[in-house]
C-alpha cells in the first residue's frame, strides 16, 4: 500500500453529517473520485502534444511559439 497523507478540503457540513450517518468513507471516495478524474484526464490525451485537458495549443510564427493572447 502506499502511504497516505492527511490534507484539507472543504465540503459542505450537511453532506458530510449525512455520509457519516450512513457510514460512508469520505477519504475513500474523495480518493476513488480523484483518480477517476484522473484517468478521465490523462486518458483523453491520446494525440501527442494534446494539453493537460485534451486541448492543443494553438501554434503559429516559424518558431512554433504560442501567440500573444492580449
Amino acid at each position: 500500500m502506499r502511504k497516505k497523507i492527511t490534507i484539507g478540503i472543504y465540503v459542505d457540513e450537511e453532506v458530510v453529517r449525512k455520509a457519516k450517518e450512513i457510514g460512508l468513507n469520505i477519504s475513500k471516495i474523495s480518493e476513488n473520485a480523484l483518480k477517476e478524474v484522473i484517468e478521465k484526464i490523462l486518458g483523453s490525451n491520446l494525440r501527442k502534444g494534446a494539453g493537460p485537458l485534451g486541448f492543443e495549443p494553438r501554434i503559429s510564427g516559424s518558431a512554433g511559439q504560442r501567440p500573444n493572447p492580449f
